[in-house]
């Protein structure tokens, strides 16, 4: 019992830590669309800011 609550333990800091490190990822994903975004918009990329 206890080497099974250890590892869902590890399990857990594990999930958190991936999830942590999705944020930066995603913050930033959307910044390539921008001249397409603007030109969607017909407006200019700063705009879109």
């Amino acid at each position: 019992m206890r080497k099974n609550k250890q590892w869902n333990v590890f399990s857990l800091a594990l999930l958190l830590g991936l999830f942590s490190t999705l944020g930066p990822f995603t913050i930033d994903m959307y910044l390539p669309a921008f001249p397409e975004i603007a030109e969607n918009l017909n407006t200019s990329a700063s705009l879109v800011q």
